[in-house]
């Protein structure tokens, strides 16, 4: 069972997508359907079955008790032998068995037995992701969770996008420093150093990459506060698959 399936049906399950969302979208980025049911029926405990009713015991009712008569005492027969009774005169019998009556030795046969042939494993990584053409957009995803990263950085590089991922806010400097790129995702909640710290160390930096903000904080003030660092979009994780991702970024980037 790929781990990363399961971790991921579980941060979706966490915020309520429905099971039926979360088989697309993994279908989406090449799992198969027999492996999906696979992982869902494993994360699907089954329900405890009912203890069957219990009847209580019936006790029998109970009698007095009678009064037990002594009991009569046979004196021995004398001419019982105190050892045990004496041994036969005549000695056992032996079963006859005639000549034509032997039965012949039979020669056991050795049939072959077949011998377990052992099946391969079955694989359950999705598909591989197609390779980005030459002059490809580039785009960094900045996620922590490691199993909602893989899924959405599948989507686009099946797009034939560039995708460079980290998970957290240190490293997605780094990048930045070091390479260029047309967006970034980036999540906002995320440790040692979260998306807020990000987008103010690029106002900072006067850095103008475009930045698409995600994330499950779904207060207004929250969204106030991103928007106003300049993210050309918001997306709330929990209502959007990552097919709605990528066609907001497929919008953007062909402006």
């Amino acid at each position: 069972m790929d781990e990363q399936m399961l971790q991921y049906i579980r941060t979706r399950r966490s915020v309520r997508v429905p099971d039926d969302m979360i088989r697309q979208e993994l279908v989406g980025v090449g799992w198969s359907a027999p492996l999906i049911d696979e992982a869902f029926a494993s994360l699907t405990p089954e329900p405890p079955k009912p203890a069957p009713p219990t009847t209580p015991a019936q006790t029998a009712p109970q009698t007095n008790p009678t009064p037990s008569e002594p009991p009569i005492t046979t004196p021995a027969s004398p001419a019982a032998s105190t050892t045990g009774a004496a041994p036969s005169s005549q000695p056992p019998s032996t079963p006859v068995v005639e000549p034509n009556q032997v039965a012949a030795p039979t020669t056991p046969t050795n049939t072959p037995t077949a011998t377990p042939t052992q099946s391969a494993p079955t694989t359950e990584q999705p598909a591989s992701a197609t390779q980005p053409t030459p002059g490809a957009k580039r785009i960094l995803l900045v996620e922590d969770e490691k199993a909602l990263a893989t899924v959405l950085s599948l989507k686009l590089k099946n797009a034939s996008y560039d995708v460079t991922v980290v998970y957290n806010g240190d490293d997605a400097l780094r990048a930045l420093g070091s390479s260029f790129f047309d967006l970034m995702l980036v999540d906002i909640m995320m440790p040692k150093r979260d998306g807020f710290s990000v987008l103010e160390e690029l106002k900072k930096q006067n850095n103008q990459i475009p930045v698409f903000a995600m994330s499950n904080l779904g207060q207004e003030e929250d969204i106030a506060r991103v928007k106003s660092m300049g993210v050309k979009e918001y997306i709330v994780k929990a209502d959007a698959s990552p097919t709605d991702i990528l066609a907001r970024v497929h919008a953007f980037l062909k402006q």
